[in-house]
């Protein structure tokens, strides 16, 4: 479930500014538990101890996402305009892939796999903890011409104005080696800033 709200001004010389928010909140249950659905008499035995049951039940809680654009024409035919977001960092989990020597003296016994098997346990709840927001401006310069029945737009783009280098995806696997663990390292962070020419012809 979620929301999603837009408010539109238009200008007198036919300038736009537009703003909207979006957020969303999502609940994932599959936890082997009764439900109000199940018979009378019918029970259903939960795993508490069971890594996949630690947190069957996940809330992703609301996590809004704003955006702003706005355009404003100039003498000569051009248009200046630009968007500014502000979008939800991802869900921070960690997974730990658990040796069986650490789960054997719990189990009573050894994985299934073997002695040299590991487990994948989740350590952090899922929609607990996130990365910080996103923020990210982009501009552009626009100039439309015609030459008889054919139109053409010549278009300035600068994205990114900000230079921000937002980490937008990190790595989520722990280990307890000091020297192998990469956790919470960026693994891909938004394009640094970008001047880009384009057009387009119309006939």
């Amino acid at each position: 479930m979620g929301y999603d709200a837009t408010v539109v001004a238009r200008l007198a010389n036919g300038g736009t500014v537009q703003g909207g928010i979006n957020s969303q909140k999502r609940v994932y249950d599959t936890c082997n538990t009764p439900i109000p659905s199940v018979p009378a008499g019918t029970t259903m035995t939960p795993q508490a101890d069971s890594p996949e049951a630690r947190f069957c039940h996940q809330v992703l809680p609301y996590r809004p996402d704003f955006k702003v654009l706005a355009a404003y024409n100039l003498p000569y035919n051009v248009t200046v305009s630009g968007t500014m977001q502000v979008s939800s960092g991802p869900v921070i989990t960690a997974t730990w892939a658990a040796p069986n020597s650490v789960i054997a003296p719990a189990l009573g016994r050894s994985l299934a796999a073997g002695n040299t098997a590991t487990k994948s346990i989740q350590l952090i709840e899922p929609g607990s903890d996130y990365a910080g927001y996103q923020n990210q401006i982009d501009l552009r310069l626009s100039r439309r011409m015609r030459f008889g029945r054919y139109s053409a737009r010549l278009d300035a783009n600068l994205y990114n104005v900000l230079n921000n280098s937002y980490a937008n995806s990190i790595n989520t696997t722990f280990s307890t080696s000091a020297t192998a663990n990469q956790f919470l390292r960026p693994t891909a962070v938004l394009l640094g800033r970008l001047f880009k020419v384009g057009g387009q012809i119309e006939f």
